[in-house]
């Protein structure tokens, strides 16, 4: 009878999956790593007991420049006159994710984009064609540009120069940040179980309780 209560008292756990969003901004106009026309930058997280490397990567059209400071700052492209992304040339985005310990994350997508912009006109757009003008979801054509993508956030993109501007019509970009999915596992009685545990206690508590029957005397 005691293993029969034990093994109701005793209840299983369920792994119970609560979710929140969390962005995570990346400056680009120091750290990372340089090589050719590629940059990656890696930032690692924690929220809510969950754990995760993001690690986002930059492909160019030219080698990439990284500069640190000053009114156009960010990354940029090697060449025409200003080492910024100008006359055609673009810079293309995307996101990976390792390293998870306590849960599970999903990339929701790219929710802002920084750009430090000099003259001229750009893009931001879903392939590497200015003139695809259905494809672009951003015109960039202000000094300072902060673009919010939260609405649709795109996993991946290009930013992209209007072609045949001359070197004067340049940016960079100077951050980004990126929305991601945490879900973080706790563990939970199982409800029946839980249930069948406490009736079970109940009755003991009862049965504890129950007086002895006196005895008679022969």
């Amino acid at each position: 009878m005691n293993k029969f209560l034990l093994g109701f008292v005793a209840a299983p756990l369920l792994a119970a999956q609560v979710a929140h969003a969390d962005l995570v901004p990346f400056s680009l106009t120091s750290g990372g790593t340089v090589s050719g026309a590629s940059y990656t930058k890696t930032e690692s997280h924690s929220s809510g007991g969950v754990s995760f490397d993001a690690t986002l990567t930059v492909l160019g059209s030219n080698s990439i420049d990284q500069k640190p400071g000053g009114a156009i700052a960010g990354l940029g492209i090697v060449g025409n006159g200003p080492n910024a992304v100008s006359n055609g040339e673009a810079l293309y985005f995307t996101m990976t994710v390792s390293n998870i310990v306590g849960g599970d994350v999903f990339f929701d997508g790219f929710s802002q984009i920084d750009l430090d912009v000099s003259t001229g006109t750009g893009a931001l757009s879903n392939d590497f064609s200015f003139g695809s003008t259905g494809d672009n979801f951003h015109t960039i054509t202000t000094a300072s540009d902060v673009v919010s993508m939260s609405g649709a956030p795109p996993q991946s993109f290009f930013a992209i120069a209007a072609p045949n501007e001359g070197a004067g019509s340049a940016f960079r970009v100077r951050s980004i940040t990126g929305s991601f999915s945490v879900l973080n596992i706790a563990a939970v009685p199982e409800p029946t179980a839980f249930l069948f545990g406490s009736l079970v206690a109940g009755g003991v508590g009862m049965v504890v309780a129950r007086r002895r029957p006196a005895r008679k005397d022969a």
